[in-house]
């Protein structure tokens, strides 16, 4: 198993295809809707020059927000993470309009792995990964999985700890049995060794008289 979870922030567009006809068909009828479009835009765009410029700002602005909400998203989880985080933010980047990159999509890692030996420790550490899976505003679908995964191993935890101190009060009653047994033992040592100093008594007191 990787000792390792990854969470991520994922924008994606998904498009879907043509199906009802042939491909042929297909290629045609899009050839003509692209060719139509394209004469279209060139038409808008001698009747108003400034379309082009607007469409790359409105772009380009759309950018700039998706890469604000990916790195926030990112700094959340590694603000939360701590010590368990691994590496270094991953992003995944687009150019803008104006040449620059942006993020479109990020990545932290966090260690998830048990820490042998030790259920009580493992339990805070699966607590903390998990907070830090849904730090941000708005998990993602690889976040929520890292955050049942961390639900898990906490789990796991507090039926180890309950087990020990289960061990342990079956432990301490032993304990407090022999501890009974040695009690009663000494008592009746005790009582013996009274009733022997009593006895050695009245034998001296018979012999001075």
């Amino acid at each position: 198993m990787d000792p390792s979870g990854i969470i991520s922030n994922q924008f994606s567009n998904r498009v879907v295809p043509f199906s009802s006809r042939s491909d042929a068909q297909n290629r045609e009828k899009q050839s003509q809707f692209l060719s139509s479009e394209t004469e279209n835009k060139i038409s808008s765009n001698k009747l108003n020059p400034n379309t082009s410029n607007e469409k790359n700002e409105e772009s380009l602005s759309k950018l700039k927000a998706t890469d604000r909400q990916v790195r926030a998203h990112e700094a959340a989880h590694r603000q939360a993470g701590g010590r368990f985080i691994r590496g270094t933010t991953g992003f995944k980047t687009e150019n803008g309009s104006d040449g620059k990159e942006y993020a479109v999509a990020g990545d932290v890692k966090i260690d998830t792995s048990a820490i042998a030996g030790d259920p009580k420790a493992t339990l805070a550490k699966a607590e903390l990964v998990g907070r830090a899976a849904l730090a941000p505003a708005d998990p993602s679908t690889q976040d929520r999985v890292v955050a049942a995964k961390a639900a898990r191993m906490a789990a796991i935890a507090r039926a180890e700890i309950t087990k020990q101190r289960a061990e342990m009060m079956r432990n301490d009653d032993s304990a407090m049995n022999v501890q009974a047994g040695i009690s009663n033992a000494n008592l009746k040592a005790i009582n013996s060794f009274q009733s022997l100093q009593s006895s050695e008594s009245v034998d001296a007191i018979d012999l001075v008289v």
